[in-house]
């Protein structure tokens, strides 16, 4: 899992600058997921500073937090009921959870980091009878004038470090189908973001890509990326259209 490194020092941003998820969510998980089943437990595999893991709470899910990233994991501890929320420092590879201890594994904006073949093992592992696997994304719409100018950025000043959004996956592609012992829907709702310039920043920093502080190519990226919230933004805030996207199966 290379989420850990890729994503040090990057809690703060990460936190202020991602995006929540539709609330549509919350009916799929009630109707498609688990419609009778009582006081579900849900693992949240790299779930960062808890975004995804909040939308299970609200659902009616214990949550185990697994996340290697331990300043990320310290502000979703920090911010989620601790009756609810239980953080666990590990990888989706090695998940610190019994055999047959939860209803659902969810991956939020982090499949695309794991190795997937240990994974598949560890899913196999602690899912109870008839569980569930939910992997989302929050998509960047790559036909847009604002996040092809984005995507421009990122590769002129970036370089090698960006490999496209995602770490280059195709989300309904092979890779993640083949994921599933059987795969039973996809669902695309529409997630478009109004932020201010500092969530726009934040949300810039906030990747595997970006630089921090110390790169010599962080105050340049930052300058850019000003530019580029100035150039299209109206009433003080722009429009960042994105979709997500769901598979569900187990």
């Amino acid at each position: 899992m290379q989420e850990n490194q890729n994503f040090a020092g990057k809690a703060s941003s990460y936190q202020k600058g991602r995006s929540s998820y539709p609330d549509q969510l919350k009916s799929v998980l009630h109707t498609l997921v688990f419609p009778h089943t009582a006081h579900p437990r849900a693992a949240d595999i790299g779930c960062g500073t808890g975004i995804f893991s909040r939308l299970l709470i609200d659902c009616g899910f214990h949550v185990y937090g697994i996340e290697p990233d331990l300043s990320m994991l310290s502000l979703a501890a920090e911010e989620l009921d601790s009756r609810l929320f239980t953080p666990v420092s590990g990888t989706a590879e090695d998940i610190p959870l019994s055999d047959n201890s939860v209803d659902l594994v969810s991956c939020a904006q982090s499949f695309h980091w794991f190795d997937s073949v240990p994974f598949r093992a560890e899913c196999d592992r602690i899912l109870r009878p008839n569980g569930k696997i939910l992997l989302i994304w929050n998509t960047k719409d790559t036909d847009s004038p604002i996040i092809r100018d984005y995507q421009e950025i990122c590769t002129r000043i970036l370089g090698t470090r960006f490999s496209g959004f995602h770490n280059g996956l195709n989300l309904s592609g092979k890779e993640v189908l083949s994921f599933f012992h059987s795969h039973e829907h996809t669902l695309t709702f529409s997630n478009d973001q109004f932020v201010s310039m500092e969530k726009f920043l934040h949300w810039c920093l906030s990747s595997s890509y970006s630089p921090q502080k110390d790169d010599p190519c962080y105050l340049y990226f930052l300058d850019e990326c000003k530019k580029l919230f100035v150039r299209y933004c109206v009433s003080d805030k722009i429009l960042l259209p994105s979709n997500t996207i769901v598979h569900i199966g187990n």
